[in-house]
């Protein structure tokens, strides 16, 4: 079964999710200094790997079952063509969610940052806005995927595995040898709650989420805040 929303383009800028072009990712991620195209090792993506061809709903399942995702769905979402907002100033505003996440977080969901094994001067660093090492707040959809910046679209997730995962997972349905593909529809990993805790297969606060085996479907907004 397939979850529908409605909108993607996804970036990394200090280790946070944003969402500018894809065309400046690919070039400014393929110039080294003396100006040559040569992918950096850090993002881990080859451009002999990247995907040409649109792949059909089981190819993306099944890559989704082999990666790293557990307790997370699989989720298709529709582009967002009435998407504009500029990124210099979608970042601005996501770095202030950011920090007010994060202080809701340490006030509202103690139990669950605890669970998922952040240490009490962490969570103290949270209240000041402040993430703990190898964690970042992740939107769960694109905002060019029917996204938005609130927080019942944020969720803190660790950067190592699993958040790289999820965007090796839209990278390959995103940038090919040819450039940048923009898919009408995209399959993405979506952790439920604010607090992902792999090691239960579960999420903190509004947690829940499906079998990982399933690709969910839903005509609405998945987001909860649209």
């Amino acid at each position: 079964m397939v979850t529908k929303q409605t909108s993607l383009d996804m970036v990394e800028l200090s280790g946070e999710d944003v969402y500018p072009d894809w065309e400046n990712l690919l070039k400014n991620n393929t110039e080294n200094k003396d100006g040559k195209n040569t992918a950096k090792s850090e993002l881990d993506i080859s451009l002999d790997m990247l995907l040409d061809e649109k792949k059909d709903i089981n190819y993306w399942q099944d890559l989704f079952n082999q990666m790293n995702f557990p307790g997370m769905d699989l989720m298709a979402v529709n582009k967002d063509n009435n998407y504009v907002l500029d990124p210099l100033e979608e970042h601005k505003i996501f770095q202030e969610k950011i920090v007010q996440f994060l202080k809701l977080l340490a006030t509202e969901n103690v139990n669950d940052l605890r669970t998922a094994g952040i240490s009490e001067s962490s969570i103290f660093a949270m209240e000041k806005g402040l993430a703990p090492v190898n964690w970042t707040v992740h939107l769960k959809y694109p905002l060019a995927y029917t996204g938005r910046l609130d927080f019942d679209n944020m969720v803190l997730i660790q950067i190592q595995p699993f958040h790289e995962d999820i965007h090796q997972f839209i990278n390959k349905q995103i940038l090919s040898k040819a450039g940048v593909a923009r898919p009408e529809e995209l399959y993405i990993p979506v952790p439920s709650g604010r607090v992902y805790i792999p090691m239960s297969g579960s999420f903190g606060g509004a947690g829940g989420g499906k079998a990982a085996a399933q690709i969910s479907s839903n005509s609405g907004n998945a987001n909860g805040g649209r």
